[in-house]
């Protein structure tokens, strides 16, 4: 709060990014129906830009889509350990286990920061994304159906590692691939599909998935998808013809000096 009550004493144009050649600097807006229609505009544009710079939709299209299966693994778990592991009302048991497949999970996101920028520089990002989604998907078909508490804890950090490798590459993807006068709008549609589609796949598979989160059926579709996801976004990047690549970064007025 402190941090933004300090932010309003800064002009809305003073960092910057300076628009596009081709685009003029939006009116002052008069009220908030004119505010709304900025943002939409602005949202749009985004979208326009990202029609141009195919690497960056591509990336995004891929953290959607592991966010989805993440969000939908997530609480099949949860349900697993309230309805499942420790059915009859021992909710206090079920959320202290629970517990420790988070914490496992944020030791992957936290080991992902070490092993994504050696794995990239070995590889590249396109490969190191489609190899974590396909790892996902691998992890999630061998560890799923055994519904066992010890797997899933496993599962947890193998999916945590996933997501956090897979997000790394996505994020410095964006800031390399889109310009820089579209990068708060891109970033801005950014955040509404990591969201939506955190909300999304769980809210599709909510309405077949059993109280008990048990579901070999679920499981499988789910680590099949993963390597679905793998398969079309190496299909997409590692082999595309030349015509379909983005177009070169073009410089900022700072990498030029």
């Amino acid at each position: 709060m402190a941090a933004g009550f300090l932010g309003l004493r800064m002009g809305r144009d003073l960092l910057g990014p300076r628009p596009a050649a081709s685009e003029d600097l939006l009116p002052t807006s008069a009220s908030i129906a004119s505010d709304l229609k900025d943002v939409f505009r602005g949202l749009v544009d985004g979208l326009k830009h990202l029609n141009h710079r195919r690497q960056a939709a591509y990336a995004l299209g891929a953290e959607g889509v592991h966010r989805a299966l993440y969000g939908t693994l997530l609480l099949a778990g949860l349900l697993l350990y309230r309805n499942y592991f420790f059915h009859g009302g021992n909710g206090n048991n079920a959320l202290g286990h629970a517990t420790l497949l988070v914490v496992t999970s944020a030791i992957g996101f936290g080991l992902a920061a070490v092993l994504t920028p050696q794995g990239v520089k070995r590889t590249s990002k396109d490969v190191w994304i489609t190899a974590w989604l396909a790892i996902g998907g691998i992890a999630t078909i061998i560890l799923g159906p055994t519904f066992n508490q010890v797997a899933f804890v496993i599962l947890g950090f193998a999916m945590g590692l996933s997501a956090q490798c897979v997000k790394i590459c996505v994020d410095t993807t964006v800031q390399q691939v889109v310009d820089d006068a579209y990068m708060g709008r891109i970033f801005s549609l950014y955040d509404m599909l990591y969201n939506v589609a955190w909300v999304v796949g769980p809210a599709i598979a909510v309405s077949f998935m059993p109280d008990t989160g048990k579901s070999y059926a679920l499981v499988l579709v789910i680590g099949a998808l993963y390597l679905a996801a793998g398969v079309g976004y190496a299909a997409l990047t590692i082999r595309k013809p030349a015509a379909a690549k983005s177009p070169p970064v073009q410089p900022t007025a700072a990498t030029r000096r």
